[in-house]
């Protein structure tokens, strides 16, 4: 079985902490993680803004750096990060309230770090929030094409409510559109 390959960057401060969360995912039998490793956001800024590494689809971010924390760390990351890339926020602060303020600034999903010793746990939460990305990805694929359709009904709605409002104001007892429409109608 060939196992998909997910590139990416890990932004965590301590060394013992990389280093479990980068054991963690070589021990997947499932995917082949391969990430990076930066210290903090000062480090991570550049890399994930250059435009060689638009191929990174996983970043897994500690909340609690030394040169940024919080909601304002995890909305500097995402605005910098390629925009189909996910983002784990990784912390010591297993709070449930800290988790949704995370994922209203960006990120796609949070786990404490006392979630280590399940490591099943931490992989499947992973690959799940990479596949939500992937999906809402493929989604947007969708969305912009029935936009453009619903814009173009839009126009011609607007056009016409145009004409309707253009013939009532010179009084006309018949709106250019209503002719045309009857035109049509009993031309068939």
């Amino acid at each position: 079985m060939i196992r998909p390959v997910v590139r990416g960057l890990l932004i965590e401060d301590s060394d013992v902490s990389a280093a479990q969360t980068l054991g963690i995912l070589n021990s997947s039998a499932r995917v082949d993680y391969h990430l990076a490793h930066v210290r903090d956001k000062s480090q991570a800024l550049p890399i994930l803004k250059n435009p060689c590494m638009a191929d990174f689809r996983l970043v897994i971010l500690d909340l609690i750096l030394r040169n940024g924390e919080g909601k304002a760390l995890v909305r500097e990351i995402r605005e910098a990060m390629p925009p189909d890339a996910t983002l784990v926020i990784l912390t010591i602060k297993d709070d449930e309230d800290i988790g949704v303020e995370c994922l209203e600034a960006g990120a796609d999903a949070f786990m404490g770090k006392g979630s280590y010793p399940n490591s099943e746990l931490f992989l499947h939460t992973i690959r799940y929030a990479i596949a939500k990305r992937d999906i809402i990805r493929k989604g947007a694929q969708f969305v912009a094409p029935a936009c453009a359709i619903l814009d173009r009904h839009e126009s011609k709605i607007r056009t016409q409510e145009e004409e309707l409002a253009a013939a009532s104001a010179i009084g006309e007892t018949e709106c250019p559109f209503m002719k045309t429409q009857q035109e049509k109608f009993h031309s068939k």
